[in-house]
């Protein structure tokens, strides 16, 4: 951000539209995104590759003769991020021979797979006459042997010119092969599949099963051989420095390799076999390999030790020889033609900030290359939305209508955070590295799962938003448009489906929901920011033109779309809570959300106007992470838009402040003295809203009357609308419901108790909502269950089988016997 000193800066322009139209069908990229490929390489991602290889090769030599498998690792990260395009980066400064298996029919990919004679995608899947894992073994060594010699012809070649550096030698090769279906590529692999033996080792073939090569002093001297041979080509490479390798080869889409089996005992994969291939080179330092893919199953890419697939039992099963998988890919390196700042503050209008070429500047590198390079926007679009998909390799779960196809969309706009003791979560999670763009932040050394996300990348939620639109209106699209009732029920859809949905995944025990119901209540502000758009969409347009999650939300809409119907009234006529004011509606009359997603925020910078004002302008809301939570649980960034400025900056940013608390108790909640959000200038007023979220309230007695300290007025038709009251200063109001334990409850400022030190701050508006049910939320359906099992708290028996009233009290008598915890005595 190239901050805005001057403060504020006028400029003119409206809020964007709501209707951008989607394509029907998605489209290659391949002229755009060879065009991208050609454009100079920002970020220093390959040199940390390159600096991590380099310590991989330090400590092999260190490693007391334990290399089984220090020669390769695994690059693995969601779809679009840079991986093809920083390796190939690489191979600037590193000898480098590439292969790309990815199956000829697959269009939208790039690069596209390598071809020699045939496809090299069809040298490692088609399975040819041999039937024993040996031979698999053998014939992937030979590829690799034969791929090197080919490089030593090229090598030896080259030095024979004159005036060529020696340091060069990598830059030149990765000029001479090009990309993939070149001609100097293809005559690589043409050579690299040929059956025949490499000279010198033609006895490789003649054996026919492990166990005539089952000796270690055969497989020994096949070592020594092979490593004879690659030093005589590495040598030549040598320019008297220490670094390594010498020669890198990394294979890319290597997730086909996992999905190619033989008829083995035990069974392995194509990428097992040619993982044990490696082992053969494995003394030889100066080769190094890496795999490169979306697909994140690590148990089949980076194997523990005590399950690796070698030729004979290791000696030490540690996880201090194992190399996790490299995630460290480019993220926001989008810059303008001119100047090196993503964004300067206080020169985009809201109309930029809502579009979607704005919006692609941010996260992975894919979607800002395409649009940067001429690709069709809306076709950009359609292919993040395609990305987001989730195969089908998930079975519906009866009963639950499109939760599978959720998944993806809610994982990025509510921000769900994976279970890691479940097998089915890391699974799933990895699935959605691998089909649905999730990022990998990090994984372990011992390998077990991954920690990912979906970071700030409004580009992808404004696709997770439009996915889950054409998700849910499919059951209403009849005739291609939709009358008002289809309107209303799709809105009813977004009510009843997603949090049934996600309350299903939670359940099954593979989402975590927080520790105070920070997952519902993220998922109830996006429900209602939703539905806010929803009800301006014009009824009888095609479906074809959905609207824009991505444009900016009235506060007063929002809070209309969130808050139960019968304290609309009661909320919007409030004033503020610290000192004498404007009733909320008309403090917030200019004030607009923008937000498709939640980001975490790490430390206070982010929950400043600064932060707000970046967070704004990437669409995202605000959770606080860590060491921050229980201060404030979601910051959702306002802009308030004044007549002369049309140009969000911090200065003319406020707050939304949202705490959840999910207790069975009702509880005092003060303002944090400490919050220090806003940067102050002369006569600064800017409104705020607290939004205090008690989840787990619990009221069971009946109804009682609507009360006020000043006005004693009973509401005495049990359940109906109610009333505006009056509240003037001093006045506590509450609204009990009869249909739900559930209250909300509003405080203004009081002349005869006011708040300490506040009389002169900016205007306060507090709002205590009590309880998790429909009368105080408008986006909890009637006769819907979903929100109860979210916010369901389990202890050591919850899930016990045989607690059920089927059984008999004596299950739980025995349970309680063996002392989980203490209890008085039942009987």
């Amino acid at each position: 951000l190239q901050a805005n000193e001057k403060y504020p800066q006028a400029k003119k322009d409206t809020v964007p539209d709501a209707e951008i139209r989607l394509p029907i069908a998605s489209e290659p990229f391949s002229q755009p995104v060879e065009e991208a490929w050609k454009i100079p390489y920002i970020g220093n991602s390959p040199q940390l590759l390159q600096g991590a290889i380099e310590n991989i090769c330090k400590s092999k030599k260190e490693s007391e003769g334990f290399e089984l498998y220090a020669n390769f690792f695994s690059i693995i990260q969601g779809s679009g991020t840079g991986k093809s395009r920083m390796v190939d980066e690489l191979a600037q400064t590193v000898f480098t021979i590439p292969v790309c298996i990815r199956p000829q029919n697959d269009k939208l990919g790039y690069p596209p797979g390598d071809v020699g004679k045939n496809p090299v995608h069809d040298f490692f899947s088609v399975k040819p006459l041999e039937r024993t894992a040996f031979l698999y073994h053998r014939r992937y060594l030979m590829f690799l042997l034969k791929a090197i010699q080919f490089a030593d012809k090229w090598i030896d070649e080259e030095k024979k010119k004159k005036n060529q550096p020696l340091h060069m030698l990598a830059r030149r090769w990765r000029e001479y092969l090009g990309a993939p279906q070149t001609q100097n590529r293809m005559a690589l692999f043409t050579s690299a599949c040929d059956e025949t033996a490499l000279e010198g080792f033609d006895g490789i073939f003649k054996v026919a099963n492990i166990q005539d090569f089952s000796n270690e002093g055969k497989i020994d001297g096949l070592k020594t051989n092979v490593g004879k041979y690659i030093k005589t080509v590495t040598d030549k490479l040598y320019d008297g420095g220490d670094s390594m390798p010498r020669i890198l080869f990394y294979f890319d889409e290597a997730h086909h390799l996992t999905q190619t089996t033989f008829a083995t005992v035990p069974i392995q994969s194509a990428y097992q076999c040619l993982c044990k291939a490696l082992t053969f080179i494995s003394k030889a330092t100066s080769i190094f390999t890496l795999f490169i893919s979306a697909y994140s199953r690590l148990s089949e890419f980076t194997p523990i030790a005590r399950n690796f697939w070698s030729s004979r039992p290791l000696d030490r099963e540690t996880d201090e020889y194992m190399h996790p998988p490299f995630v460290e890919l480019p993220f926001d390196i989008w810059r303008p033609s001119e100047g090196r700042y993503m964004m300067k503050e206080g020169t985009h209008s809201a109309k930029e900030i809502c579009s979607l070429q704005f919006m692609a500047r941010f996260g992975r590198p894919l979607f800002g290359a395409l649009l940067q390079n001429y690709a069709e926007m809306d076709s950009v679009m359609w292919t993040a939305i395609t990305r987001l998909q989730l195969p089908q390799e998930i079975a519906p779960i009866p009963g639950m209508r499109f939760v599978p196809e959720l998944l993806p969309p809610v994982a990025v706009r509510v921000d769900l955070t994976f279970e890691t003791n479940r097998n089915e979560a890391v699974y799933l999670e990895g699935l959605l590295v691998a089909s649905s763009m999730r990022t990998v932040y990090s994984v372990p050394q011992h390998c077990q799962y991954l920690r990912g996300g979906y970071p700030s990348e409004p580009f992808v939620a404004e696709a997770a938003a439009r996915l889950l639109y054409r998700k849910l209106f499919t059951a209403y699209d009849r005739y291609g448009r939709f009358s008002e009732w289809e309107k209303k029920a799709l809105e009813e859809s977004y009510k009843n489906d997603i949090p049934r949905g996600l309350a299903a995944w939670v359940s099954l025990g593979v989402i975590s929901k927080g520790i105070h119901g920070e997952l519902v209540a993220r998922l109830l502000l996006t429900i209602a920011h939703d539905v806010a758009i929803l009800k301006k969409v014009k009824v009888d347009r095609p479906h074809i033109y959905p609207p824009s999650f991505s444009q900016m939300v009235a506060v007063n809409d929002f809070l209309a779309a969130l808050v139960g119907e019968d304290y609309h009234q009661a909320i919007f006529s409030m004033g503020p809570t610290n000192t004498n004011g404007q009733t909320l509606k008309e403090a917030f009359e200019h004030g607009y959300v923008h937000f498709t997603q939640f980001v975490k925020a790490g430390d206070v910078m982010l929950v400043t106007d600064e932060g707000a004002y970046l967070m704004f302008c990437r669409g995202a809301a605000i959770q606080c992470h860590d060491n921050l939570s229980g201060r404030v649980d979601v910051i959702i960034p306002v802009w308030t838009k004044s007549p002369n400025n049309d140009c969000p900056d911090r200065w003319s940013m406020t707050f939304i402040r949202v705490r959840v608390k999910n207790r069975g108790q009702k509880q005092i909640i003060s303002d944090d003295e400490d919050f220090k959000f806003f940067t102050p200038f002369p006569d600064d007023k800017r409104p705020s809203i607290i939004i205090t979220m008690e989840l787990g309230v619990a009221n069971t007695k009946k109804p009682r009357k609507v009360v006020t300290k000043k006005s004693k007025q009973a509401n005495t038709r049990a359940g109906a609308p109610v009333p505006a009251p009056s509240t003037p200063p001093g006045n506590d109001t509450s609204f009990p419901m009869d249909s739900s334990p559930a209250e909300l409850w509003v405080k203004s400022y009081d002349h005869d108790r006011p708040t300490p030190g506040a009389a002169k701050d900016r205007p306060r508006y507090d709002i205590t909502i009590r309880g998790c049910s429909q009368e105080v939320y408008s986006v909890i359906p009637r006769f819907n269950d979903s929100y109860e099992r979210l916010l369901a708290h389990k202890d050591v028996l919850s899930e016990h089988p045989r607690l059920e009233p089927k059984f008999s009290k004596e299950y739980r008598k025995a349970i309680i016997q063996m002392k989980p915890f203490w209890v008085k005595d039942e009987s």
